[in-house]
């Protein structure tokens, strides 16, 4: 597969339009109309993310429904795929260590959604996904988030080829590192700084020694440390709500 940088050695315009036109998909394969263009979405959103230095346009049934205009910026991208919501709540990450290159955008737990819909995870300009990664950023986000909510982001990590298995999924849609552990251990770094920085509570479970408390130096660990409380439903009326904080599920 050619990246960017060798397409544009070649051609200047890239269209694909009426792919089935002469060979039709199987119908069995197919689902409704709506579920098919949401693919055809996701996939261009993923392109669009991964190479903001391209013009992408998306006409469906006469109608242009994205038109992203070359950038240096991928934050543009994302206002302009996501809306100002996501887009203001973002939070940068950085982070160079030896061989690897983390960069991209976390976002703040207060945009989190119930389902693992904005988050875009890409090595080396490629869309994968990764357990190794996912469970870094999970752990990251253990005492900000419920279990049934999922952080949004945009990160790319950069590593030699060589540091990498790409061949074991079909589609090369997962991949493997040869150290995973340094990949864990990177990626759970740069968001902790990350989140600290912007006076988020932040502690790793797995960094936790027997009994040890999740709540940190932020504001509200602060609050949460002084003010926590055991209650019921019988008790609300006790409650000191005076600080303003209430903590859920050890959130």
């Amino acid at each position: 597969m050619f990246i960017a940088s060798e397409i544009e050695k070649f051609v200047k315009v890239v269209i694909a339009e009426n792919l089935f036109a002469h060979v039709p998909a199987r119908k069995k394969f197919l689902k409704s109309s709506k579920t098919e263009f949401r693919h055809i979405l996701d996939i261009v959103t993923k392109f669009a993310l991964a190479f903001p230095n391209v013009r992408f346009q998306l006409i469906h049934n006469g109608k242009q429904i994205i038109d992203l205009a070359e950038t240096d910026d991928v934050s543009r991208r994302i206002k302009f795929l996501f809306g100002d919501l996501i887009h203001n709540n973002l939070l940068p990450v950085l982070q160079n260590e030896g061989h690897i290159k983390l960069s991209g955008f976390v976002g703040h737990p207060q945009i989190a959604t119930s389902k693992p819909s904005k988050q875009y995870l890409y090595v080396n300009g490629r869309s994968i996904t990764n357990k190794h990664i996912n469970l870094a950023i999970s752990e990251s986000f253990f005492s900000l988030l419920s279990r049934d909510q999922y952080p949004a982001y945009v990160l790319f990590v950069e590593t030699p080829p060589e540091t990498i298995d790409v061949n074991i999924h079909p589609r090369k849609e997962l991949i493997a590192f040869f150290d995973d552990k340094k990949v864990f251990e990177i990626v759970t770094k740069s968001l902790e700084q990350t989140l600290k920085k912007n006076n988020l509570s932040f502690q790793p479970s797995w960094k936790l020694n027997v009994g040890e408390s999740r709540i940190t130096e932020s504001f509200a660990g602060n609050v949460l440390r002084e003010k926590s409380q055991e209650w019921d439903i019988t008790s609300l009326g006790k409650i000191d709500s005076g600080s303003g904080i209430l903590q859920v599920h050890n959130t």
